[in-house]
């Protein structure tokens, strides 16, 4: 009997300390190195000392444990850094080219789960005092039953597996249909449904990374710009533009933007690189090539991330400037030498080589220059050390707080350095944020939109409040604000803000829309409009 109790007790008493480890030891990578440090010494000194009396078992054990802890944080940092929660958007960006972000998110890994290796080495001699209590099979087989469970709980509440699951079995045969959503609601663009204004307008267009309705302290700047200026909102407030299917990350929101279509890949297998040019689809970009127009496109990262150097180099632009080419172009002056972190350049080097640009491109035919931002991409920015804003801490809801406050602080000053310029009475400034924030920080207890803000537009809307809009909407709101008229507003799939037209998401409502778009993926008319 008293041989039984001991050995519940000592099991009991590793159950709860296996599963305190596995709940707390996530959070190791918050806790200063200098804390943690002592453990991994004296773990170091006791392995020096004992190294001749343990046990090939006890490192097979040791390894064991540091392999499905190694499984846990991988699952935790995950789900902390990538919108596991929307398969169709991780299906999307997996199949897709990821340039530097790769060696970023390995490296913001490797930070997360150091310590826990520290602690590990330093926990050794409790490790080695228990396993004198309790068999190898039965500790092993403690710990592996354990991490299922909790690992197993973790995936059940932060992962539609289900969702993921139809979306891979249901893409690799597909069964094309005649869409009748398509049929009512896509738009032809061509010369005869569009009207080109006779003064022609520069446009300066701003995809800001991830911007949306943060807390007016945060980006005080863009509150300012949307009240000076034209925004449309759905409920009065500052922005309103809601993520919808094919729409959800840069390269989508993009294309949505620019051509008035979702982007919605009908499989997963699909060759990337034809879908991306989009043959049949015409963009904002081509309409204003036709009409003369020179197009600029400018960002800070690699473009062929998701193949939007294919799809801008076969609709309109004439000139891409990103990461690669950008490397000659700032070599020219000392002070666009800014380049330490792995995507790209922070976006305050981006907003210099686009003033430098656009001392050029004024001086020709009327012009368009966009610019696509990066400081504030998910899961908490990258914080330029040369923004006058300061952290109040090294977490990373203070380093993102900081981003915030310094990307609203340099869009205003380069707004305001374009309306000093000579071409600047000629130019309107659209900013749009590209998508909604995809990680965790400060989004809750809010309804969440991206921004929208149009500056020294050539026509005043009727109406900007209480209406329901998307990124679809806004190539032809960007046309008609240039001065164009599209016959019936209508462009692709989109509706002009400046009508009165009732939008999709104003026809459909939210739910209903997200189910008919993404049942373009099966539709024979979306299959060839993107072949």
């Amino acid at each position: 009997m008293k041989i039984l109790k001991e050995t519940c007790l000592v099991t009991t008493s590793i159950f709860f300390a296996m599963l305190v480890v596995f709940c707390c030891i996530p959070y190791t990578h918050t806790v200063p190195f200098y804390l943690l440090f002592p453990s991994f010494f004296f773990g170091i000194v006791f392995i020096l000392k004992n190294v001749r009396h343990l046990s090939k078992s006890f490192f097979l054990f040791c390894s064991i444990v540091l392999f499905l802890l190694f499984l846990r944080l991988t699952l935790l940092w995950s789900i902390r850094t990538f919108p596991l929660e929307n398969p169709e958007q991780v299906l999307l960006t997996l199949q897709m080219p990821v340039g530097g972000f790769i060696s970023y998110f390995v490296k913001d890994f490797i930070l997360y789960i150091y310590p826990v290796v520290i602690l590990l080495v330093g926990t050794l001699p409790l490790i080695k005092k228990i396993r004198e209590h309790i068999s190898d099979i039965a500790s092993i087989t403690i710990f592996f039953v354990l991490s299922l469970v909790i690992n197993i709980s973790t995936i059940a509440q932060d992962i539609p597996i289900d969702r993921y699951y139809y979306l891979l079995n249901n893409k690799e045969s597909v069964t094309l249909y005649h869409s009748h959503f398509f049929e009512n609601e896509y738009s032809v663009v061509n010369e005869e449904n569009i009207t080109v204004p006779e003064d022609k307008r520069n446009l300066i267009l701003i995809l800001m990374e991830s911007m949306e309705n943060w807390p007016r302290e945060l980006i005080p700047e863009l509150y300012q710009l949307a009240e000076q200026n034209i925004s449309f909102s759905n409920n009065g407030t500052f922005s309103g533009s809601f993520d919808i299917a094919g729409s959800i990350n840069t390269m989508s929101s993009t294309i949505s933007k620019t051509t008035g279509t979702p982007y919605i890949q009908a499989k997963i297998t699909q060759d990337t690189i034809s879908w991306a040019k989009m043959s049949h689809i015409v963009s904002i970009y081509d309409v204003l090539k036709k009409d003369g127009y020179k197009n600029i496109f400018l960002q800070g990262s690699n473009a062929s991330f998701a193949r939007t150097n294919v799809f801008l180099e076969n609709h309109g632009i004439d000139k891409l400037f990103e990461k690669e080419n950008l490397l000659d172009f700032v070599n020219m002056a000392e002070k666009f030498k800014v380049f330490d972190f792995n995507p790209g350049f922070y976006d305050q080097t981006l907003y210099s080589i686009a003033q430098n640009i656009l001392d050029t491109l004024s001086s020709s035919r009327p012009f368009s220059l966009t610019l696509s931002t990066i400081d504030t991409h998910y899961p908490y920015g990258f914080y330029d050390a040369r923004c006058l804003e300061k952290p109040l801490s090294d977490s990373e809801e203070d380093l993102f707080k900081a981003t915030l406050k310094c990307a609203s602080r340099q869009i205003y000053e380069f707004v305001n350095w374009v309306n000093q310029q000579k071409f600047g009475t000629n130019t309107e400034i659209v900013i749009l944020g590209d998508h909604l924030f995809m990680g965790h920080l400060l989004t809750q207890n809010r309804t969440r939109s991206w921004i929208n803000i149009f500056i020294n537009a050539s026509k005043i809307p009727n109406q900007t409040k209480n209406r329901l809009f998307t990124s679809v909407d806004f190539a032809p709101t960007i046309l008609e604000s240039l001065g164009y008229s599209i016959k019936n507003h209508r462009y692709g799939f989109g509706v002009s803000l400046y009508s009165q037209e009732k939008t999709l998401l104003e026809k459909y409502g939210y739910s209903s829309l997200n189910s008919e778009l993404n049942s373009l993926s099966k539709s024979k008319e979306y299959n060839d409009l993107l072949r």
